[in-house]
């Protein structure tokens, strides 16, 4: 069977696995995610199903460690609940779970507040970014090893395929679907992905001014990793 992501079709990937605490597991690794394909200039409003998630902004560049901090902002009346809830991560039992999302890229300038909500349509908010990225994730539950999460960004042809692909399928052949997409972020971590790959991408995005803080009303944390590649996570001012 041709598999409809291939790594070749990935342009960004990320991958985690969790043992415990699934729901905090994934929103880090999707805001780590996101906090590694946005340039340091923007903020990028996640959009799962029309509906404004969060918003990620870079919140410190280190050009020695080239560790990702990435900033998720948060604010009232968002999609986050909803996406979880889709996910049903708060039970274990085995699961296999795909979807997608864009992330909305702004540059805002530091006279010129903003908030995630600015933009009160998604058309509108559409309209108004400097540019948009299209992601897949998927999340596979096995209550014996634990809970993978898999993160690829992808171009919008590809999104679009991949998921007409599922819709015309049955759940036994859309898991096996969503699973060759897995293995192909895998595959792309572990075969394409160096070191030097990493090194360009963060200092080639990264090469920007932050851009600013967003206006009051908003909650913020830090997302970044320690040295044992742990996720962590703190919370900041506005």
């Amino acid at each position: 069977m041709n598999k409809t992501i291939k790594v070749t079709d990935i342009k960004w990937a990320f991958s985690k696995v969790f043992d415990t605490n699934t729901t905090q597991g994934f929103i880090n690794s999707l805001c780590l995610f996101v906090g590694e394909i946005i340039r340091s200039d923007e903020v990028g409003l996640i959009v799962w199903r029309h509906q404004p998630i969060i918003m990620i902004r870079i919140y410190k560049i280190d050009f020695d460690t080239e560790v990702t901090h990435a900033e998720m902002i948060t604010f009232k009346d968002s999609g986050l609940k909803d996406m979880l809830n889709s996910l049903h991560l708060e039970n274990n039992d085995p699961k296999i779970i795909c979807s997608g999302f864009e992330v909305f890229c702004y540059r805002p300038k530091p006279n010129k507040l903003y908030h995630p909500h600015i933009h009160p349509t998604y058309i509108r908010a559409r309209e108004q970014a400097s540019r948009i990225l299209n992601a897949l994730y998927a999340v596979i539950i096995n209550p014996y090893e634990g809970a993978c999460v898999s993160f690829a960004q992808v171009n919008d042809k590809i999104s679009e395929t991949f998921f007409k692909r599922l819709s015309n399928k049955n759940k036994t052949q859309d898991d096996d679907e969503i699973n060759n997409f897995a293995i192909a972020v895998d595959n792309w971590l572990g075969e394409f992905y160096t070191n030097e790959i990493g090194s360009k991408q963060y200092r080639s995005k990264n090469r920007y001014p932050i851009a600013p803080k967003p206006l009051e009303g908003v909650e913020l944390f830090v997302i970044t990793s320690d040295e044992d590649d742990n996720l962590i996570s703190y919370k900041t001012k506005v």
